[in-house]
């Protein structure tokens, strides 16, 4: 049976629940102004060192550094800890002092609803909400609490809503993996498939996302691994959302690629795909003829280059790398994508006979293929 929570912690909860019209100021109030008195701390917690940060609290402690307000920092470090039960007392110090603080006001819901009191964190959770309404991650710990009440229509809003503003980070995924149990208690198992698959997409991805991260903290010019950033943050957004975010952070990724090493085809040819997307169709020309120049054999360059020339109208050079995309592609897909266009250039030329041969060898491949004009990745 849970313990009754300090007196601190009873105290916080009368105040977010409005019973109190005294005490302290409850007006908002942001951490985050302790930031610059604490680097060290802060700099622990960013780098996932809980363990390091409540060493460097004690410090401060010990030799009268520490700022007021350093238990919203302490408080962040034992739940990162895990050690939900002394987060549980710490925040309530630190609420006690500004029950204001709308991000203590959401560690205080976390640490209760890890200790099994989803109850007792609902209104420390409303209270964040009215602090912090544009904070995103207010949704997902809503999500957990109403999950933990059993409160399906409330969990599922909750996760839906945190995926408006989040759909590929770790967070992200949970979401996903929460939806998908929620689907599947309700019976339609094919929406939990659908959901459980992204949350496991998202979470490869993540976990590639960190080793290639930590390689490039080790050796900043490895250019494998930042090639490695860039292909999930674009894989990312072609396979579960289609954000520009994702996009500009392949894009970087892919320069920074470059810096190192200039000539990597795969760099080259995925900043020209990346650049098409967002509309620098000139850019992505002069990449995909960058790759063509180091390798004449690369089909998806040819091809997408002669896309991008019909697209122009641009006949006599589209006729050539379509053709030239035909003769060396080995995958299935890009050789219908490459008699669609062809038939389309070759017809715009009037060169009818020519046209069907491609439409016929088209339709054999693939009755249903795609619109040639999508350069693809």
């Amino acid at each position: 049976m849970p313990t009754a929570p300090p007196l601190a912690i009873v105290l916080s909860l009368a105040l977010s629940l409005g019973l109190s019209s005294c005490g302290p100021d409850r007006s908002p109030y942001d951490p985050s102004v302790l930031a610059a008195s604490i680097p060290d701390v802060v700099a622990a917690l960013e780098a996932g060192d809980a363990e390091g940060a409540l060493a460097l609290i004690e410090v401060h402690r010990v030799s009268g550094t520490a700022p007021e307000g350093i238990w919203h920092y302490e408080g962040v470090a034992l739940m990162d800890a895990g050690r939900s039960a002394d987060a549980l007392e710490t925040l309530g110090h630190e609420l006690g002092a500004r029950p204001g603080n709308g991000q203590a006001q959401l560690i205080m819901a976390e640490a209760l609803l890890d200790l099994g009191r989803a109850q007792q964190a609902l209104p420390h959770l409303e209270r964040a909400r009215a602090l912090l309404p544009s904070l995103p991650y207010v949704e997902l710990v809503s999500a957990r609490v109403a999950l933990a009440r059993e409160d399906d229509r409330g969990a599922a809003a909750g996760f839906t809503g945190y995926l408006k503003h989040d759909a590929w980070s770790p967070r992200a995924a949970e979401a996903h993996h929460g939806l998908a149990q929620l689907a599947r208690a309700a019976g339609t198992l094919g929406v939990a498939d659908r959901h459980e698959a992204l949350s496991a997409q998202i979470e490869r991805a993540q976990q590639v996302l960190n080793a290639q991260r930590q390689r490039l903290a080790l050796d900043p010019s490895d250019s494998t691994a930042a090639l490695g950033v860039g292909m999930v943050y674009l894989s990312l957004h072609n396979e579960v959302v289609s954000d520009p975010r994702l996009l500009s952070r392949a894009a970087e990724a892919f320069a920074a690629c470059l810096e190192s090493d200039p000539d990597n085809l795969r760099a080259l040819y995925n900043l020209g795909f990346v650049a098409m997307v967002q509309g620098r169709t000139q850019q992505a020309a002069m990449l995909w003829k960058r790759t063509v120049a180091l390798d004449p054999e690369h089909a998806g360059a040819l091809l997408n280059g002669g896309l991008l020339a019909a697209r122009e109208h641009d006949l006599a050079p589209a006729l050539e790398l379509l053709e030239r995309a035909l003769t060396h592609s080995e995958d299935p897909g890009e050789a219908v994508r490459a008699h669609r266009a062809l038939e389309q250039v070759l017809r715009e030329m009037g060169q009818e006979k020519r046209a069907e041969i491609h439409a016929q060898a088209a339709r054999d491949l693939a009755p249903a293929a795609a619109d040639p004009g999508s350069p693809g990745h």
